[in-house]
C-alpha cells in the first residue's frame, strides 16, 4: 500500500503550514480534518501538498512525526495548527499531551525553573 505524508497550507501571501497528515490517496481526497482545520481553511485558504510517498509505513509515520515538530502544528505545546496528535500513530493510538515520547514536542526537553 502506498501511504503518503502531506502538508496543509495557507494560501496566504507568506503561506503558513497549519496541518500534517499521512494517509492512502483516499485519506487525501477528504479535505476536511476537525474544526479547527476548517475553521484555519475558511479564514486564511487552504492548499495540501504531499512531502514524502513510501510503502513503508513506519517511515511514514516517522516523518509525520518529525514534520509536526517541525511546522510546529501540534496545538497543545503552543503551535499554531490543527494537529491534536504528535502524530505516529492516528488516533487510535493518539498520544496525548499529558504523555511522553519521542514524538512529542517536549521529549528529551527539560522545562525552566521559570516556566
Amino acid at each position: 500500500m502506498r501511504y503518503k505524508v502531506y502538508v496543509d497550507w495557507t494560501t496566504e501571501e507568506i503561506p503558513r503550514a497549519f496541518y500534517v497528515g499521512k494517509g492512502t490517496q483516499r485519506r487525501l481526497n477528504i479535505v476536511n480534518r476537525n474544526k479547527l482545520h476548517s475553521a484555519i481553511m475558511s479564514k486564511y485558504g487552504f492548499d495540501r501538498r504531499v512531502v514524502f510517498e513510501s510503502d513503508d509505513e513506519a517511515a511514514v509515520l516517522k516523518r509525520e512525526c518529525e514534520l509536526i515538530a517541525e511546522h510546529n502544528t501540534y496545538v497543545y505545546c503552543g503551535g499554531w495548527g490543527a494537529n491534536f496528535t504528535t502524530g505516529g500513530e492516528g488516533t487510535s493510538g493518539a498520544k496525548r499531551p499529558w504523555q511522553s515520547g519521542e514524538c512529542h514536542p517536549m521529549y528529551g526537553r527539560k522545562h525552566t525553573e521559570e516556566s
